[in-house]
């Protein structure tokens, strides 16, 4: 159906026969996401069985909703935000499986008169932000695409205009938990 009431376009899907069950709803229902909280989010089961390409393809999807991607610092910003720090560990996960290596952040953010806990799952270094760009960066669209492109152009090394001579060094990250005390 296609709204033009308003000055932009809009489209809305909907059943022919409203008394059936919706098929998303009842798949939603069979991967056990349906009606889940911010909080209580995660990746369905299944989707640890995916090969490569269909990881690609959710975890773009993910991040054209929940996403940032933002070439406006020097080597740009890409993180997914959640409340859910089940889903964001379940992502940095399925992100290694694309070799992507990601960090994980606890954030404060206000919410509704309160300060809720949410999380950032980031990705950083050339590297990472190339795996990211040939893997799910490949499903955004509009702004984050253009963004993900910017970053590629803007970036030093991804764009190859490194010196030949420079040195770049290396960067290691280590989780809290395994440093000695």
């Amino acid at each position: 159906v296609r709204d033009s009431s308003k000055p932009t376009a809009s489209v809305y899907a909907k059943r022919t026969n409203p008394k059936e069950p919706s098929e998303a709803v009842e798949w939603l229902r069979s991967i056990g996401m349906y009606g889940k909280g911010a909080k209580d989010k995660r990746m369905p089961e299944c989707a640890f069985r995916f090969h490569k390409e269909s990881l690609s393809i959710l975890i773009g999807k993910m991040f054209q909703g929940d996403g940032y991607v933002n070439n406006k610092r020097k080597n740009g910003e890409i993180y997914y935000a959640t409340s859910s720090r089940e889903l964001a560990q379940q992502l940095q996960h399925i992100l290694l499986r694309l070799n992507t290596i990601s960090t994980l952040h606890t954030k404060k953010f206000r919410y509704r008169g309160g300060i809720k806990i949410g999380y950032t799952v980031s990705i950083h270094r050339h590297n990472n932000i190339r795996a990211f760009a040939d893997g799910p960066g490949a499903h955004l669209i509009a702004e984050k695409k253009k963004a993900l492109d910017n970053i590629l152009k803007q970036h030093n090394i991804l764009n190859g205009n490194t010196p030949k001579y420079s040195a770049r060094g290396t960067q290691d990250v280590l989780p809290v938990e395994i440093l000695p005390l």
